[in-house]
Protein backbone atom coordinates (compact mmCIF):
# COMPACT_ATOMS: atom_id res chain seq x y z
CA UNK A 1 0.00 0.00 0.00
CA UNK A 2 1.05 3.62 -0.52
CA UNK A 3 0.32 5.17 2.55
CA UNK A 4 0.76 8.76 3.36
CA UNK A 5 1.31 10.15 7.40
CA UNK A 6 0.11 13.99 7.66
CA UNK A 7 1.64 15.04 11.16
CA UNK A 8 2.66 18.99 11.92
CA UNK A 9 5.63 17.58 13.20
CA UNK A 10 8.30 14.90 12.04
CA UNK A 11 10.92 12.83 12.48
CA UNK A 12 14.24 13.96 11.59
CA UNK A 13 17.74 12.92 11.57
CA UNK A 14 19.16 15.82 13.07
CA UNK A 15 18.91 16.23 16.85
CA UNK A 16 15.54 16.89 17.50
CA UNK A 17 13.04 14.41 19.39
CA UNK A 18 9.36 14.57 20.48
CA UNK A 19 6.86 11.65 21.48
CA UNK A 20 4.37 12.32 18.53
CA UNK A 21 7.50 12.05 16.16
CA UNK A 22 8.79 9.11 17.74
CA UNK A 23 5.26 7.48 17.84
CA UNK A 24 5.17 7.44 14.08
CA UNK A 25 8.50 6.58 13.63
CA UNK A 26 8.27 3.62 15.51
CA UNK A 27 4.83 2.69 13.95
CA UNK A 28 5.89 3.03 10.66
CA UNK A 29 8.85 1.82 10.28
CA UNK A 30 7.53 -2.04 10.19
CA UNK A 31 5.37 -1.13 7.43
CA UNK A 32 8.48 -0.15 5.33
CA UNK A 33 10.33 -3.69 5.87
CA UNK A 34 6.77 -5.22 4.95
CA UNK A 35 7.53 -3.34 1.36
CA UNK A 36 4.76 -0.76 1.54
CA UNK A 37 5.32 3.12 0.28
CA UNK A 38 5.20 5.33 3.37
CA UNK A 39 5.72 9.23 2.98
CA UNK A 40 5.39 11.09 6.18
CA UNK A 41 4.37 14.83 5.14
CA UNK A 42 5.07 17.33 7.73
CA UNK A 43 5.34 21.58 8.79
CA UNK A 44 9.12 23.02 8.17
CA UNK A 45 10.74 23.48 11.58
CA UNK A 46 13.67 25.16 12.53
CA UNK A 47 16.72 23.90 14.99
CA UNK A 48 18.07 25.94 18.12
CA UNK A 49 20.63 27.71 15.91
CA UNK A 50 18.05 28.92 13.50
CA UNK A 51 18.64 26.18 10.86
CA UNK A 52 15.71 24.45 8.91
CA UNK A 53 15.24 20.98 9.00
CA UNK A 54 15.65 19.31 5.67
CA UNK A 55 12.67 19.86 2.83
CA UNK A 56 13.32 16.15 2.34
CA UNK A 57 15.13 13.39 4.00
CA UNK A 58 14.88 9.49 4.88
CA UNK A 59 14.30 8.21 8.55
CA UNK A 60 14.65 4.69 8.94
CA UNK A 61 13.48 3.95 5.64
CA UNK A 62 10.56 6.63 5.42
CA UNK A 63 10.19 9.32 2.84
CA UNK A 64 9.97 12.60 5.21
CA UNK A 65 8.92 15.84 2.98
CA UNK A 66 8.71 18.77 4.59
CA UNK A 67 6.89 22.10 3.65
CA UNK A 68 6.26 25.83 4.50
CA UNK A 69 8.27 27.41 6.70
CA UNK A 70 8.87 27.88 10.29
CA UNK A 71 6.86 30.71 11.00
CA UNK A 72 3.75 29.57 8.20
CA UNK A 73 3.36 25.58 8.78
CA UNK A 74 -0.23 24.54 9.25
CA UNK A 75 -2.39 26.15 5.83
CA UNK A 76 0.69 24.66 3.50
CA UNK A 77 0.38 21.39 5.46
CA UNK A 78 -3.21 21.12 5.03
CA UNK A 79 -3.03 22.18 1.29
CA UNK A 80 -0.27 19.59 0.16
CA UNK A 81 -1.87 16.86 2.35
CA UNK A 82 -4.89 17.56 0.11
CA UNK A 83 -3.24 17.49 -3.07
CA UNK A 84 -1.05 14.37 -2.29
CA UNK A 85 -4.06 12.31 -0.35
CA UNK A 86 -5.54 11.45 -4.11
CA UNK A 87 -2.35 9.10 -4.50
CA UNK A 88 -2.69 7.46 -1.85
CA UNK A 89 -4.26 4.32 -0.68
CA UNK A 90 -4.96 5.71 2.86
CA UNK A 91 -4.00 8.61 4.78
CA UNK A 92 -2.76 8.70 8.52
CA UNK A 93 -3.64 12.10 10.56
CA UNK A 94 -1.20 12.41 13.50
CA UNK A 95 -3.27 14.96 15.68
CA UNK A 96 -1.07 17.16 17.67
CA UNK A 97 -1.54 20.44 19.63
CA UNK A 98 -3.26 21.81 16.44
CA UNK A 99 -5.09 19.65 14.40
CA UNK A 100 -4.93 19.82 10.65
CA UNK A 101 -9.26 18.54 10.27
CA UNK A 102 -8.67 16.42 7.59
CA UNK A 103 -11.66 14.53 7.87
CA UNK A 104 -13.48 17.71 6.58
CA UNK A 105 -10.29 18.85 3.90
CA UNK A 106 -10.12 15.49 2.35
CA UNK A 107 -13.92 14.30 2.34
CA UNK A 108 -14.64 10.48 1.47
CA UNK A 109 -11.94 11.19 -1.42
CA UNK A 110 -9.40 8.30 0.99
CA UNK A 111 -9.82 6.48 3.78
CA UNK A 112 -8.65 8.21 6.60
CA UNK A 113 -7.57 6.67 10.04
CA UNK A 114 -6.59 9.68 12.90
CA UNK A 115 -4.52 9.28 16.14
CA UNK A 116 -4.95 11.44 19.28
CA UNK A 117 -2.63 10.63 21.99
CA UNK A 118 -3.67 13.06 24.87
CA UNK A 119 -5.80 15.80 25.36
CA UNK A 120 -4.11 19.09 27.02
CA UNK A 121 -7.01 21.01 28.79
CA UNK A 122 -5.82 23.29 30.95
CA UNK A 123 -2.29 22.98 30.13
CA UNK A 124 -2.85 24.63 26.78
CA UNK A 125 -2.55 28.34 28.07
CA UNK A 126 -0.05 27.34 30.20
CA UNK A 127 2.32 26.14 27.37
CA UNK A 128 0.97 28.52 24.67
CA UNK A 129 0.15 31.69 26.17
CA UNK A 130 -3.21 33.38 26.98
CA UNK A 131 -4.15 33.88 23.22
CA UNK A 132 -2.84 30.43 21.24
CA UNK A 133 -3.96 28.60 24.60
CA UNK A 134 -7.51 29.71 24.61
CA UNK A 135 -7.80 28.77 20.48
CA UNK A 136 -6.31 25.32 21.41
CA UNK A 137 -8.38 24.56 23.62
CA UNK A 138 -11.39 26.01 21.62
CA UNK A 139 -9.63 23.54 19.08
CA UNK A 140 -9.73 20.61 21.54
CA UNK A 141 -12.88 21.14 22.96
CA UNK A 142 -14.91 22.11 19.80
CA UNK A 143 -13.48 21.42 16.45
CA UNK A 144 -12.36 18.14 17.38
CA UNK A 145 -15.10 16.16 18.14
CA UNK A 146 -17.02 17.77 15.76
CA UNK A 147 -14.13 17.23 12.54
CA UNK A 148 -13.56 13.49 13.72
CA UNK A 149 -16.93 12.41 15.14
CA UNK A 150 -17.06 9.82 12.37
CA UNK A 151 -13.16 9.34 11.86
CA UNK A 152 -11.37 5.84 13.07
CA UNK A 153 -9.67 6.71 16.02
CA UNK A 154 -6.27 5.39 17.52
CA UNK A 155 -5.61 5.83 20.84
CA UNK A 156 -2.33 5.00 22.98
CA UNK A 157 -4.46 4.43 26.05
CA UNK A 158 -8.04 3.31 27.58
CA UNK A 159 -7.80 6.86 29.71
CA UNK A 160 -7.75 8.51 26.16
CA UNK A 161 -10.63 6.34 24.91
CA UNK A 162 -11.96 7.64 28.33
CA UNK A 163 -11.89 11.07 27.00
CA UNK A 164 -13.42 11.21 23.67
CA UNK A 165 -16.33 8.57 25.04
CA UNK A 166 -17.01 11.39 27.81
CA UNK A 167 -16.22 14.81 26.57
CA UNK A 168 -16.43 14.47 22.84
CA UNK A 169 -19.47 14.75 20.88
CA UNK A 170 -20.59 10.99 20.33
CA UNK A 171 -17.87 9.56 18.06
CA UNK A 172 -19.38 7.37 15.68
CA UNK A 173 -16.70 5.63 13.74
CA UNK A 174 -14.42 2.80 15.84
CA UNK A 175 -12.14 3.51 18.71
CA UNK A 176 -9.21 1.36 18.73
CA UNK A 177 -6.70 1.13 22.09
CA UNK A 178 -3.46 0.63 20.65
CA UNK A 179 -0.35 0.86 23.07
CA UNK A 180 2.48 2.81 21.28
CA UNK A 181 5.31 0.65 19.86
CA UNK A 182 8.16 0.99 22.36
CA UNK A 183 11.62 -0.01 21.60
CA UNK A 184 12.84 -3.00 24.10
CA UNK A 185 15.90 -3.91 23.99
CA UNK A 186 17.45 -6.67 25.44
CA UNK A 187 20.37 -5.11 27.22
CA UNK A 188 23.28 -6.62 29.08
CA UNK A 189 23.06 -6.30 33.30
CA UNK A 190 22.71 -2.63 33.96
CA UNK A 191 26.21 -1.39 35.07
CA UNK A 192 24.71 0.88 37.63
CA UNK A 193 26.61 3.89 38.18
CA UNK A 194 28.68 4.18 40.98
CA UNK A 195 26.93 7.46 42.32
CA UNK A 196 23.05 6.78 43.07
CA UNK A 197 21.85 8.38 40.53
CA UNK A 198 18.54 9.75 39.34
CA UNK A 199 17.50 10.11 35.98
CA UNK A 200 15.14 12.60 34.29
CA UNK A 201 14.57 11.54 30.64
CA UNK A 202 12.22 14.29 28.63
CA UNK A 203 11.02 17.55 27.62
CA UNK A 204 12.16 20.63 29.92
CA UNK A 205 8.85 22.33 29.42
CA UNK A 206 7.17 23.03 33.29
CA UNK A 207 3.64 23.16 31.68
CA UNK A 208 3.79 19.68 31.76
CA UNK A 209 6.39 17.93 32.65
CA UNK A 210 7.46 19.62 36.31
CA UNK A 211 10.82 19.28 36.21
CA UNK A 212 11.68 21.97 38.92
CA UNK A 213 9.76 20.32 41.99
CA UNK A 214 12.03 16.90 40.90
CA UNK A 215 15.20 19.44 41.49
CA UNK A 216 13.59 20.49 44.82
CA UNK A 217 13.08 17.08 45.50
CA UNK A 218 16.08 15.89 44.74
CA UNK A 219 17.40 18.81 47.11
CA UNK A 220 15.79 17.05 49.96
CA UNK A 221 17.08 13.39 49.19
CA UNK A 222 20.68 14.92 49.35
CA UNK A 223 20.39 15.45 52.82
CA UNK A 224 20.32 11.52 53.43
CA UNK A 225 21.87 10.57 50.33
CA UNK A 226 24.85 12.70 49.96
CA UNK A 227 26.61 10.80 46.76
CA UNK A 228 23.40 11.48 45.20
CA UNK A 229 23.46 12.87 41.57
CA UNK A 230 20.53 13.70 39.20
CA UNK A 231 20.85 13.57 35.25
CA UNK A 232 18.33 15.72 33.45
CA UNK A 233 18.44 14.31 29.45
CA UNK A 234 16.22 16.76 27.05
CA UNK A 235 15.79 20.31 25.73
CA UNK A 236 12.99 22.46 25.93
CA UNK A 237 12.01 25.99 26.38
CA UNK A 238 12.82 26.52 30.21
CA UNK A 239 16.11 24.71 30.56
CA UNK A 240 17.87 27.72 31.31
CA UNK A 241 15.67 28.30 34.33
CA UNK A 242 16.17 25.08 35.50
CA UNK A 243 20.23 25.32 35.25
CA UNK A 244 19.65 28.28 37.40
CA UNK A 245 17.22 26.77 39.81
CA UNK A 246 19.93 23.61 40.15
CA UNK A 247 22.96 26.21 40.31
CA UNK A 248 24.90 24.30 43.37
CA UNK A 249 23.69 21.10 43.28
CA UNK A 250 25.06 17.59 41.48
CA UNK A 251 22.75 18.17 39.01
CA UNK A 252 24.12 17.51 35.27
CA UNK A 253 21.76 18.98 32.49
CA UNK A 254 22.81 16.53 29.43
CA UNK A 255 20.45 18.06 26.18
CA UNK A 256 19.22 16.08 23.48
CA UNK A 257 20.63 12.72 23.85
CA UNK A 258 21.56 10.27 21.05
CA UNK A 259 19.67 6.27 21.36
CA UNK A 260 23.20 5.36 22.22
CA UNK A 261 23.35 8.00 25.16
CA UNK A 262 19.98 7.38 25.97
CA UNK A 263 20.45 3.89 26.69
CA UNK A 264 23.76 3.98 28.29
CA UNK A 265 22.03 6.44 30.90
CA UNK A 266 19.38 4.02 31.29
CA UNK A 267 21.84 1.36 32.14
CA UNK A 268 23.50 3.37 34.57
CA UNK A 269 20.44 5.01 36.23
CA UNK A 270 19.39 3.85 39.84
CA UNK A 271 16.09 5.12 39.57
CA UNK A 272 13.75 7.14 37.09
CA UNK A 273 11.87 9.98 38.13
CA UNK A 274 8.59 11.11 36.04
CA UNK A 275 7.42 14.16 37.33
CA UNK A 276 4.82 14.81 34.73
CA UNK A 277 1.55 15.88 35.25
CA UNK A 278 -0.26 14.78 32.14
CA UNK A 279 0.95 11.69 30.05
CA UNK A 280 -1.17 9.86 27.48
CA UNK A 281 0.57 6.75 27.82
CA UNK A 282 4.30 6.48 29.57
CA UNK A 283 6.59 5.32 26.67
CA UNK A 284 9.64 6.73 28.78
CA UNK A 285 8.51 5.17 32.15
CA UNK A 286 8.47 1.87 30.09
CA UNK A 287 11.62 2.48 28.07
CA UNK A 288 13.28 2.78 31.93
CA UNK A 289 11.33 -0.71 32.66
CA UNK A 290 13.40 -2.55 29.82
CA UNK A 291 16.14 -1.34 31.68
CA UNK A 292 15.14 -2.70 34.81
CA UNK A 293 15.06 0.88 36.17
CA UNK A 294 12.21 1.45 38.47
CA UNK A 295 9.99 4.73 38.34
CA UNK A 296 9.30 6.97 40.80
CA UNK A 297 6.58 10.19 40.14
CA UNK A 298 3.37 11.17 40.01
CA UNK A 299 0.26 9.52 39.20
CA UNK A 300 -1.49 9.93 36.24
CA UNK A 301 -5.23 8.63 36.98
CA UNK A 302 -6.41 6.53 34.35
CA UNK A 303 -3.12 4.74 33.32
CA UNK A 304 -2.34 1.50 33.73
CA UNK A 305 1.43 1.52 32.10
CA UNK A 306 3.27 0.61 34.99
CA UNK A 307 2.16 -0.80 38.51
CA UNK A 308 2.60 -0.61 42.05
CA UNK A 309 4.83 -3.75 41.35
CA UNK A 310 7.73 -2.00 39.68
CA UNK A 311 6.78 1.86 40.11
CA UNK A 312 6.68 4.37 43.13
CA UNK A 313 3.67 6.86 41.89
CA UNK A 314 2.42 9.27 44.10
CA UNK A 315 -0.21 12.05 44.40
CA UNK A 316 1.15 15.06 41.39
CA UNK A 317 2.62 17.95 43.01
CA UNK A 318 3.17 16.58 46.64
CA UNK A 319 7.03 16.82 46.25
CA UNK A 320 7.52 15.56 49.31
CA UNK A 321 6.10 12.16 48.41
CA UNK A 322 8.67 12.02 45.33
CA UNK A 323 11.60 13.23 47.76
CA UNK A 324 10.55 10.19 49.85
CA UNK A 325 9.79 7.69 47.35
CA UNK A 326 13.38 8.44 45.64
CA UNK A 327 15.25 7.92 48.67
CA UNK A 328 13.48 4.62 49.22
CA UNK A 329 14.42 3.31 46.04
CA UNK A 330 18.34 4.85 46.54
CA UNK A 331 18.73 3.41 49.93
CA UNK A 332 16.66 0.10 49.63
CA UNK A 333 19.21 -2.37 47.53
CA UNK A 334 16.39 -5.09 48.36
CA UNK A 335 13.31 -2.72 47.12
CA UNK A 336 15.30 -1.43 44.19
CA UNK A 337 15.92 -5.41 43.15
CA UNK A 338 12.51 -6.33 43.70
CA UNK A 339 11.01 -3.41 41.82
CA UNK A 340 13.92 -3.64 38.90
CA UNK A 341 12.61 -7.18 38.16
CA UNK A 342 8.63 -6.16 38.37
CA UNK A 343 9.85 -3.45 36.05
CA UNK A 344 11.28 -5.68 33.17
CA UNK A 345 8.40 -7.98 33.45
CA UNK A 346 5.92 -5.00 32.81
CA UNK A 347 8.19 -3.89 29.96
CA UNK A 348 7.57 -7.17 28.08
CA UNK A 349 3.71 -6.52 27.83
CA UNK A 350 4.46 -4.25 25.35
CA UNK A 351 5.55 -5.29 22.10
CA UNK A 352 6.47 -3.13 19.55
CA UNK A 353 5.81 -5.07 16.25
CA UNK A 354 2.30 -5.58 17.22
CA UNK A 355 1.54 -2.52 18.34
CA UNK A 356 2.36 -1.48 14.49
CA UNK A 357 0.23 -4.74 13.00
CA UNK A 358 -2.63 -3.63 14.65
CA UNK A 359 -2.21 -0.17 13.46
CA UNK A 360 -2.21 -1.50 9.86
CA UNK A 361 -5.19 -4.03 10.21
CA UNK A 362 -7.25 -0.87 10.96
CA UNK A 363 -5.75 0.89 8.01
CA UNK A 364 -6.44 -2.09 5.89
CA UNK A 365 -10.17 -2.57 7.60
CA UNK A 366 -10.84 1.08 6.61
CA UNK A 367 -9.44 0.57 2.98
CA UNK A 368 -11.37 -2.39 2.23
CA UNK A 369 -14.85 -0.57 3.74
CA UNK A 370 -13.83 2.21 1.60
CA UNK A 371 -13.81 -0.39 -1.63
CA UNK A 372 -16.78 -1.92 -0.86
Amino acid sequence: MRLLIVSLRGPTNADRRGGAQDYIRAIARPWVRDGHEVTILCAQETLPDGAALPEAETVDGLAVVRVGSASDRAAPLAREAKRRAPEADAVVENIMAFPLALPWRLGAAVPLVAVKHHFQGATFVRSQGLVRGWIGRAMEDGLQPLAYRATPLVVPSQKTAEHVRQQWVTHRATLHVIPPPVALPDPAPAALAEAPTVLYLGALHLSRKRVDHLIEAFREVLADVPSARLVIAGGGPDRAQLEAQAEGLPVHFAGFVSDEEKARLLSEAWVFASPSLQEGFGITWVEAGAYGVPVVGYRVDGLDTVTDDCAIMVEPGDRAALADGLREVLLGPDRRQSLSEAARANARRFDPLRASREFLQVIEQEVKRARG
